[in-house]
């Protein structure tokens, strides 16, 4: 019993000795270190950005009331033309020989109208052949008028100053009635409009009356007052967008035809959007970006989507993801993920 006693004594005490482990070392955390900044919210004009083309907002496509041949055109692309201007002419043979037909028909319905008026004073003639007999005559007399108009439109003259855009015909061809040989448009300072398109969502935030500025690669660096005057009520169905028009004050500067524009529409109406610096805003992909709040802990952080509404030249106006936030981190933001752990620094 001695004996075994003596041999299971070191045995218990090395179980003691080795039986418990070494204390093990605290995990190390890694913190970002990192600053905030407040969110601001307030009313923003945010314009609507858009492109398009200058125009005239009186062009006018010119042609013959009649057809015929092409007798003489005065003018070509790119003239300055006067109101009332000659531009071109028919070969009125056709057209006088027409006249003088139709001369001859109201005459012979005039004769036939007088006899048979002395037939009917005579009770030869009915009534019926009388009243057919006058209106022989209105046909006739309507047919001459139709015919001297035709010879008086048998010329294109200009229904307005400004300049030829386009000639789509030339001498010795023949003209259908109502086919374009001239497109002119008005250079008075006051006619010059610009059109473009804006998506569904801008066209709601705009009236008639709203104010803009243009840019124009023709003359860098200078700006342009324009105002809205039509907002179109039907999408295009080819581009899905909604035709707006907007009448140009261009001072003293000469404009042309086509000249490309980039448009900034400010609405009347002001929008709520928070405001957060540009610092804070991380991954971005269009429109959509991430920013990062400090949770209650005031170590961990929480990672939030945003819509972008505009950009500022230090601060991102933001529409939506922010509601109920108060500070965004800034400094640092771009190096946090969502199992990020931070300092705040003061």
């Amino acid at each position: 019993m001695k004996q075994l006693f003596f041999y299971g004594l070191p045995a218990i005490v090395l179980l003691v000795s080795c039986g418990g482990a070494a204390p093990a070392k605290e995990e190390t955390i890694v913190r970002t270190p990192v600053k905030t900044a407040a969110v601001e919210q307030r009313q923003y004009v945010a314009p609507i950005v858009s492109s398009g083309t200058i125009g005239s907002d009186k062009e006018a496509r010119l042609s013959f009331k009649t057809g015929g041949v092409i007798a003489q055109l005065h003018v070509d692309e790119g003239d300055a033309v006067h109101a009332g201007q000659l531009l071109g002419t028919l070969n009125i043979t056709e057209i006088h020989a027409q006249a003088m037909q139709a001369q001859q028909s109201f005459d012979k319905a005039m004769r036939r109208q007088k006899r048979t008026e002395n037939l009917y004073n005579d009770s030869t003639a009915t009534r019926e052949e009388l009243e057919n007999s006058q209106t022989d005559v209105d046909i006739a007399q309507q047919a001459l008028h139709i015919a001297r108009f035709n010879e008086q439109y048998a010329a294109i003259y200009a229904n307005q100053s400004g300049r030829v855009l386009h000639k789509m015909m030339n001498t010795g061809e023949v003209a259908a009635p109502g086919q374009t040989v001239y497109v002119i448009n008005s250079t008075n300072a006051s006619d010059w409009v610009i059109r473009s398109g804006v998506a569904d969502r801008d066209w709601a935030r705009l009236a008639v009356g709203d104010t803009a500025t243009l840019q124009l690669d023709a003359y860098p660096g200078k700006t342009w007052k324009a105002i809205l005057t039509e907002r179109g009520e039907e999408a295009d169905p080819a581009t899905g967008t909604f035709p707006i028009k907007l009448k140009v004050l261009p001072g003293d500067f000469t404009l042309a035809n086509g000249l490309t524009a980039k448009i900034s529409i400010y609405p009347s109406h002001a929008v709520p959007l928070f405001f957060i610096p540009v610092a804070a805003i991380t991954e971005v992909n269009h429109t959509t970006a991430y920013v990062y709040t400090i949770n209650a802990d005031g170590k961990s952080v929480t990672r939030h989507a945003v819509n972008i509404s505009c950009q500022l030249k230090d601060a991102v106006g933001v529409d939506k993801g922010l509601e109920n936030i108060s500070r965004v981190v800034t400094d640092g933001a771009s190096f946090l993920r969502e199992n990020s752990f931070v300092t705040e620094m003061h």
